[in-house]
């Protein structure tokens, strides 16, 4: 899965993909996209902020993906475990995740988390 997250409206479509090919493969049938928007809690208008967007492509079958990542974001709290669990969403391997997480870690991100 892939994912490209921007405030909503602003940049959209291959402008927010630095002319990455998906739309091709979308149209082939290749890779599936859906693209959800919700609003914000607190609109800004000065920074022009009213919904975010997340744009999303899965291959055919993997759509669960979205349900799940989408969960992540339910709470508002980031957390150690919603890093691993984004990670295997997109398909990084244990080894990879837990090399992010530590780099995280040396940061300053997971601080108070065991």
């Amino acid at each position: 899965m892939a994912v490209f997250s921007e405030v909503y409206p602003n940049r959209i479509g291959p402008a927010l993909y630095a002319d990455q090919p998906f739309e091709e493969y979308v149209a082939k049938g290749v890779i599936n996209r859906t693209l959800k928007i919700r609003r914000v809690d607190n609109p800004n208008p000065q920074k022009g902020v009213y919904a975010f967007m997340r744009d999303y492509y899965t291959l055919p079958g993997e759509e669960w993906r979205i349900v799940e990542y989408e969960k992540l974001w339910e709470d508002p709290d980031w957390t150690m475990e919603k890093e691993r669990r984004e990670g295997e969403l997109l398909g990084y391997s244990d080894e990879e995740n837990t090399l992010h997480i530590e780099r995280l870690r040396k940061q300053g991100r997971f601080s108070g988390e065991a």
